[in-house]
């Protein structure tokens, strides 16, 4: 029997990739390449049809494009499972972005090959469950802190999107009524507290006179911080940068907690770049976690990191696309 490869997209806040993946989930080419928070909706649609011509090229010259069994596109926003529409995602469009874009009749035009959209969380948890910290279990979430923060839920051995795609929206759970302003247009939501732009946000904001830190004097001009540079900082002993992400990670343990309770998981998968290159925070949410959950669900190895780090999303398309095609083989039966 031939090999069968995926084309993946993960269209992300910060960056874009994409990669050539076989049915074991090994990842034969991929790239990545930073992504302006103002990329015009027309210049990732451009990004994913010329990556999608280089890996076919790829594989035509190494392989066989008939083996391609189809392109799965990755995306940091909500997939409406009726139509393919995402519906408004600031982290990866920006504010001028229309309400809600079809961007897989956009990619049908270039695109021959079956495509689905999946929210990118929801790839991220099916890599993890497949070939990585989940795997095996039949009820995991994975939650993911990036430039946002968003979740993926696996109930009974089955993904769980919801009525209409937006299931995992843990970033917008309440955690302060009269909290901070979401650009989803509620007030508290957990993503204002916990996500790359926050932390960014608060390390600004704190940054008064009388403060003493690293990163007023070694990063340069302190309006320009990135999240990053806070973790760096604390790497090297700055008890300000210090404080920053322990308040993170004491904001997401209470969201985690509300996600223990609710859904008593196998396990937690915690990954996305404000984690999984960060090892030494999940010390810091597992004690805050243990102080306010219900005891019964707590166990040991509730929480993990991720073991796909910045590919979970990537081979988590495979798995999709796998998965697309046993639905559809069922469904002839």
């Amino acid at each position: 029997m031939s090999t069968k490869y995926a084309i993946v997209f993960d269209i992300g806040g910060t960056n874009l990739r994409s990669a050539l993946i076989d049915s074991e989930g090994f990842i034969l080419q991929q790239s990545l390449r930073e992504k302006s928070q103002s990329e015009p909706y027309a210049d990732i649609v451009h990004f994913i049809c010329n990556e999608y011509s280089l890996l076919k090229g790829y594989l035509k010259s190494n392989k066989n494009t008939d083996c391609i069994i189809g392109v799965c596109v990755g995306i940091a926003g909500v997939v409406d499972s009726s139509n393919y529409d995402i519906v408004k995602s600031f982290n990866v469009f920006g504010n001028d972005s229309p309400d809600r874009v079809n961007i897989y009749h956009d990619l049908k035009k270039e695109i021959t090959e079956n495509i689905i959209l999946v929210k990118d969380t929801n790839l991220s948890i099916l890599g993890e469950q497949w070939i990585g910290a989940g795997e095996q279990l039949k009820n995991l979430v994975g939650i993911f802190v990036g430039t946002g923060l968003g979740a993926g839920l696996i109930i009974h051995d089955n993904l769980v999107i919801g009525a209409n795609g937006s299931a995992g929206e843990i970033g917008h759970i309440i955690i302060d009524s009269e909290g901070n302003q979401c650009r989803c247009g509620g007030k508290g939501c957990l993503e204002t507290y916990v996500s790359g732009k926050a932390m960014a946000k608060y390390a600004k904001e704190g940054l008064g006179p009388d403060v003493q830190s690293l990163l007023k004097k070694s990063y340069g001009d302190p309006e320009s911080l990135r999240a990053e540079e806070v973790y760096f900082a604390a790497e090297k002993g700055d008890l300000y940068a210090k404080e920053i992400i322990h308040n993170m990670c004491k904001d997401l343990a209470i969201g985690i907690t509300n996600v223990i309770d609710l859904f008593n998981p196998d396990a937690i998968v915690l990954g996305g770049s404000m984690i999984s290159c960060h090892s030494y925070v999940l010390g810091i949410i597992e004690d805050e976690v243990i102080k306010r959950s219900f005891k019964i669900p707590i166990k040991d190895h509730l929480l993990r990191l991720s073991a796909l780090g910045d590919n979970a999303a990537l081979i988590g398309g495979m798995r999709a696309l796998q998965q697309f095609h046993k639905d559809i083989e069922s469904n002839k039966s």
